[in-house]
Protein backbone atom coordinates (compact mmCIF):
# COMPACT_ATOMS: atom_id res chain seq x y z
CA UNK A 1 0.00 0.00 0.00
CA UNK A 2 0.96 3.92 -0.47
CA UNK A 3 1.49 5.69 2.92
CA UNK A 4 4.11 4.72 5.50
CA UNK A 5 1.61 4.14 8.15
CA UNK A 6 -0.63 1.30 7.78
CA UNK A 7 -3.68 -0.17 10.14
CA UNK A 8 -5.73 -2.77 10.03
CA UNK A 9 -8.54 -4.27 12.04
CA UNK A 10 -10.53 -7.29 12.35
CA UNK A 11 -14.25 -8.64 13.19
CA UNK A 12 -13.71 -11.74 14.78
CA UNK A 13 -16.30 -14.07 15.18
CA UNK A 14 -15.11 -15.57 18.23
CA UNK A 15 -17.97 -18.07 18.93
CA UNK A 16 -17.24 -19.87 15.68
CA UNK A 17 -13.83 -19.33 15.93
CA UNK A 18 -13.19 -17.05 12.34
CA UNK A 19 -12.71 -13.68 11.07
CA UNK A 20 -15.64 -12.30 9.65
CA UNK A 21 -14.32 -9.17 8.15
CA UNK A 22 -10.91 -7.29 7.98
CA UNK A 23 -9.78 -3.99 5.75
CA UNK A 24 -7.26 -1.60 6.05
CA UNK A 25 -5.99 2.19 5.96
CA UNK A 26 -2.79 3.84 4.67
CA UNK A 27 -1.70 7.13 5.25
CA UNK A 28 1.70 9.33 4.59
CA UNK A 29 1.93 10.32 8.78
CA UNK A 30 0.47 9.45 12.03
CA UNK A 31 -1.51 12.97 12.49
CA UNK A 32 -3.55 11.87 9.13
CA UNK A 33 -3.61 8.53 10.50
CA UNK A 34 -5.32 9.22 13.47
CA UNK A 35 -7.14 12.35 13.11
CA UNK A 36 -8.86 11.21 9.54
CA UNK A 37 -8.28 7.20 8.49
CA UNK A 38 -8.89 5.30 11.81
CA UNK A 39 -12.47 6.53 11.49
CA UNK A 40 -12.27 5.90 7.57
CA UNK A 41 -11.19 2.52 8.76
CA UNK A 42 -14.29 2.13 11.07
CA UNK A 43 -16.46 2.98 8.38
CA UNK A 44 -14.90 0.20 5.83
CA UNK A 45 -15.34 -2.83 8.14
CA UNK A 46 -19.24 -1.12 8.73
CA UNK A 47 -19.72 -1.45 5.01
CA UNK A 48 -20.36 1.93 4.64
CA UNK A 49 -18.09 3.11 2.06
CA UNK A 50 -17.86 3.67 -1.52
CA UNK A 51 -15.00 4.61 -4.27
CA UNK A 52 -14.96 7.45 -5.84
CA UNK A 53 -12.84 9.09 -8.78
CA UNK A 54 -9.33 8.47 -9.00
CA UNK A 55 -9.90 4.78 -6.41
CA UNK A 56 -10.41 7.58 -3.22
CA UNK A 57 -12.68 5.84 -0.46
CA UNK A 58 -14.97 7.90 1.01
CA UNK A 59 -17.99 7.44 3.19
CA UNK A 60 -21.17 7.37 2.16
CA UNK A 61 -23.57 10.37 2.50
CA UNK A 62 -26.84 9.02 1.55
CA UNK A 63 -28.60 5.84 2.99
CA UNK A 64 -32.37 3.75 2.43
CA UNK A 65 -34.08 1.41 4.55
CA UNK A 66 -33.64 -2.34 3.80
CA UNK A 67 -36.21 -4.99 4.62
CA UNK A 68 -34.65 -8.79 3.84
CA UNK A 69 -36.69 -11.73 3.87
CA UNK A 70 -35.63 -15.67 2.96
CA UNK A 71 -37.01 -18.68 2.53
CA UNK A 72 -36.38 -20.41 4.34
CA UNK A 73 -35.24 -17.66 7.19
CA UNK A 74 -32.59 -17.21 9.66
CA UNK A 75 -29.78 -16.89 6.94
CA UNK A 76 -26.68 -14.75 7.30
CA UNK A 77 -27.15 -11.64 5.50
CA UNK A 78 -24.62 -10.39 3.88
CA UNK A 79 -24.06 -6.83 1.97
CA UNK A 80 -21.67 -5.96 -0.30
CA UNK A 81 -19.60 -8.75 1.38
CA UNK A 82 -20.72 -7.22 4.73
CA UNK A 83 -22.61 -8.75 7.23
CA UNK A 84 -25.72 -6.94 8.20
CA UNK A 85 -27.89 -9.55 10.10
CA UNK A 86 -29.31 -12.66 10.25
CA UNK A 87 -33.48 -12.86 8.60
CA UNK A 88 -35.90 -11.67 8.47
CA UNK A 89 -33.98 -8.17 9.27
CA UNK A 90 -34.38 -4.75 8.87
CA UNK A 91 -31.49 -2.93 8.08
CA UNK A 92 -31.57 1.31 8.60
CA UNK A 93 -28.61 2.04 7.00
CA UNK A 94 -27.92 0.88 3.77
CA UNK A 95 -25.47 2.83 1.36
CA UNK A 96 -27.89 4.02 -2.12
CA UNK A 97 -26.24 2.76 -5.19
CA UNK A 98 -25.96 -0.97 -6.52
CA UNK A 99 -25.39 -3.33 -3.68
CA UNK A 100 -25.23 -6.85 -3.70
CA UNK A 101 -27.23 -8.74 -1.40
CA UNK A 102 -26.33 -12.53 -0.35
CA UNK A 103 -28.14 -14.69 2.12
CA UNK A 104 -26.54 -18.09 3.06
CA UNK A 105 -27.34 -20.56 6.01
CA UNK A 106 -25.90 -24.08 5.64
CA UNK A 107 -25.53 -25.42 2.56
CA UNK A 108 -28.17 -23.07 1.02
CA UNK A 109 -27.47 -19.95 -0.97
CA UNK A 110 -29.22 -16.92 -2.47
CA UNK A 111 -28.26 -14.22 -4.02
CA UNK A 112 -29.60 -10.45 -5.95
CA UNK A 113 -28.14 -7.04 -7.46
CA UNK A 114 -30.27 -4.25 -6.85
CA UNK A 115 -29.65 -0.42 -7.19
CA UNK A 116 -31.47 1.41 -4.08
CA UNK A 117 -32.29 5.07 -4.07
CA UNK A 118 -34.45 7.19 -2.26
CA UNK A 119 -35.73 7.62 1.34
CA UNK A 120 -38.72 4.69 0.48
CA UNK A 121 -38.15 1.36 2.40
CA UNK A 122 -36.79 -1.22 0.08
CA UNK A 123 -37.71 -4.52 0.63
CA UNK A 124 -36.04 -8.13 -0.79
CA UNK A 125 -36.94 -11.45 -0.59
CA UNK A 126 -34.17 -14.73 -1.83
CA UNK A 127 -35.09 -17.34 -2.05
CA UNK A 128 -31.79 -20.03 -0.96
CA UNK A 129 -31.37 -23.22 -2.75
CA UNK A 130 -28.64 -25.43 -2.01
CA UNK A 131 -25.94 -24.33 -3.94
CA UNK A 132 -21.79 -25.76 -3.70
CA UNK A 133 -18.46 -25.13 -5.05
CA UNK A 134 -15.25 -26.53 -5.27
CA UNK A 135 -11.48 -25.89 -4.32
CA UNK A 136 -8.15 -27.00 -5.28
CA UNK A 137 -5.50 -26.12 -2.68
CA UNK A 138 -1.43 -25.30 -4.06
CA UNK A 139 0.82 -25.11 -1.07
CA UNK A 140 4.51 -24.46 -0.83
CA UNK A 141 4.12 -26.50 2.18
CA UNK A 142 2.93 -30.17 1.95
CA UNK A 143 1.72 -32.37 5.41
CA UNK A 144 -0.52 -29.58 6.53
CA UNK A 145 -4.03 -29.95 8.74
CA UNK A 146 -7.10 -27.90 6.44
CA UNK A 147 -9.69 -26.46 8.40
CA UNK A 148 -12.63 -25.07 6.61
CA UNK A 149 -14.40 -22.25 9.55
CA UNK A 150 -12.18 -23.91 12.22
CA UNK A 151 -13.60 -27.31 11.20
CA UNK A 152 -11.41 -30.05 9.97
CA UNK A 153 -11.14 -31.34 6.31
CA UNK A 154 -8.19 -33.95 7.11
CA UNK A 155 -4.60 -33.60 6.14
CA UNK A 156 -3.78 -31.61 2.55
CA UNK A 157 -4.64 -33.52 -0.69
CA UNK A 158 -3.16 -32.78 -3.49
CA UNK A 159 -7.23 -33.29 -5.08
CA UNK A 160 -10.33 -31.13 -5.53
CA UNK A 161 -12.04 -30.25 -2.31
CA UNK A 162 -15.96 -30.85 -3.57
CA UNK A 163 -19.19 -29.61 -2.30
CA UNK A 164 -18.00 -26.95 -0.79
CA UNK A 165 -21.07 -24.68 0.79
CA UNK A 166 -20.88 -21.10 -1.87
CA UNK A 167 -20.28 -18.20 0.31
CA UNK A 168 -17.28 -16.71 2.07
CA UNK A 169 -15.25 -18.89 4.94
CA UNK A 170 -12.15 -18.96 6.26
CA UNK A 171 -9.59 -21.74 5.08
CA UNK A 172 -6.74 -22.64 7.54
CA UNK A 173 -3.28 -24.74 6.83
CA UNK A 174 -1.30 -25.74 10.08
CA UNK A 175 0.73 -28.16 11.91
CA UNK A 176 4.41 -28.72 12.38
CA UNK A 177 5.49 -25.54 13.18
CA UNK A 178 3.61 -23.83 9.61
CA UNK A 179 0.27 -21.53 9.71
CA UNK A 180 -1.78 -19.58 7.05
CA UNK A 181 -4.94 -18.32 7.14
CA UNK A 182 -7.00 -16.06 4.63
CA UNK A 183 -10.78 -15.85 4.08
CA UNK A 184 -12.12 -17.40 0.70
CA UNK A 185 -15.18 -16.90 -1.57
CA UNK A 186 -16.91 -20.31 -2.75
CA UNK A 187 -18.84 -19.36 -6.00
CA UNK A 188 -21.82 -21.65 -7.17
CA UNK A 189 -21.06 -24.74 -9.36
CA UNK A 190 -16.84 -23.13 -9.78
CA UNK A 191 -13.76 -24.15 -8.80
CA UNK A 192 -11.59 -21.48 -6.58
CA UNK A 193 -7.77 -22.29 -6.68
CA UNK A 194 -6.24 -21.09 -3.94
CA UNK A 195 -2.00 -20.50 -3.75
CA UNK A 196 -0.86 -20.77 0.17
CA UNK A 197 2.20 -19.55 1.33
CA UNK A 198 2.85 -20.70 5.13
CA UNK A 199 4.80 -18.69 7.43
CA UNK A 200 7.30 -20.74 9.96
CA UNK A 201 6.15 -20.45 13.48
CA UNK A 202 7.38 -21.38 17.20
CA UNK A 203 5.69 -21.50 20.13
CA UNK A 204 6.66 -18.42 23.10
CA UNK A 205 5.46 -19.04 26.40
CA UNK A 206 6.31 -16.79 29.44
CA UNK A 207 5.90 -17.03 33.44
CA UNK A 208 6.71 -12.96 35.18
CA UNK A 209 6.05 -12.39 38.44
CA UNK A 210 2.53 -10.51 39.00
CA UNK A 211 4.21 -7.08 39.98
CA UNK A 212 6.48 -7.30 36.59
CA UNK A 213 5.64 -6.06 33.33
CA UNK A 214 7.56 -6.80 29.81
CA UNK A 215 7.41 -7.10 26.04
CA UNK A 216 8.83 -9.01 23.09
CA UNK A 217 9.70 -6.63 19.80
CA UNK A 218 10.73 -8.23 16.49
CA UNK A 219 10.82 -5.79 13.73
CA UNK A 220 7.12 -6.15 12.43
CA UNK A 221 5.66 -7.27 15.97
CA UNK A 222 5.34 -6.11 19.34
CA UNK A 223 3.42 -7.11 22.34
CA UNK A 224 3.08 -6.91 26.03
CA UNK A 225 4.03 -9.40 28.54
CA UNK A 226 2.20 -9.68 32.27
CA UNK A 227 1.57 -13.28 34.45
CA UNK A 228 1.69 -15.88 32.03
CA UNK A 229 0.69 -16.64 28.60
CA UNK A 230 1.36 -18.22 25.07
CA UNK A 231 2.15 -16.99 21.77
CA UNK A 232 2.42 -18.57 18.51
CA UNK A 233 4.33 -16.10 16.62
CA UNK A 234 6.46 -16.07 12.97
CA UNK A 235 9.82 -17.40 13.33
CA UNK A 236 11.94 -14.66 13.76
CA UNK A 237 14.57 -13.19 16.19
CA UNK A 238 12.89 -11.11 19.00
CA UNK A 239 13.89 -8.72 22.08
CA UNK A 240 12.21 -9.59 25.18
CA UNK A 241 12.50 -7.17 28.11
CA UNK A 242 11.38 -6.91 31.74
CA UNK A 243 10.80 -4.38 34.31
CA UNK A 244 9.75 -4.94 37.99
CA UNK A 245 9.98 -2.28 40.62
CA UNK A 246 13.01 -2.67 42.91
CA UNK A 247 14.91 -5.47 40.44
CA UNK A 248 17.47 -4.66 37.80
CA UNK A 249 15.65 -5.02 34.40
CA UNK A 250 16.36 -8.01 31.98
CA UNK A 251 16.72 -7.70 28.37
CA UNK A 252 17.12 -10.48 26.04
CA UNK A 253 17.40 -11.59 22.21
CA UNK A 254 15.42 -14.56 21.54
CA UNK A 255 15.89 -16.24 17.92
CA UNK A 256 13.37 -18.66 17.17
CA UNK A 257 13.35 -20.90 14.16
CA UNK A 258 10.12 -22.63 13.02
CA UNK A 259 8.17 -25.39 15.45
CA UNK A 260 10.75 -24.31 18.28
CA UNK A 261 8.77 -23.96 21.79
CA UNK A 262 10.13 -21.29 23.61
CA UNK A 263 9.93 -21.16 27.67
CA UNK A 264 10.82 -17.76 29.39
CA UNK A 265 10.96 -17.45 32.89
CA UNK A 266 13.52 -14.64 33.76
CA UNK A 267 15.61 -14.77 36.95
CA UNK A 268 15.07 -10.83 37.96
CA UNK A 269 17.89 -9.44 40.43
CA UNK A 270 17.39 -7.43 43.39
CA UNK A 271 18.87 -4.07 43.18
Amino acid sequence: MGGRYIATAKIINVEHGRNENADSVSADNIADMTDTKIGLLAYKLAGLTYTGGGAEVKIVENFSEVFINTDPDGADIHINGRLRGVSPVLIEKVPQGSVNVTATKGNMYGELQKSISGSDLVEMFLKLEVTLGRMFIKSSVAELDVLIDGESQGRLKKDLYKDIPAGTHTLTLKGEGWFWEEDILIEKEKTLTVDAYPREMAIFRWSLPDDAEGSIESKSFSEKLTGSGKLDLPADTYSVKVSRPDYDPVEQEITMARADIIEFEPELTYS
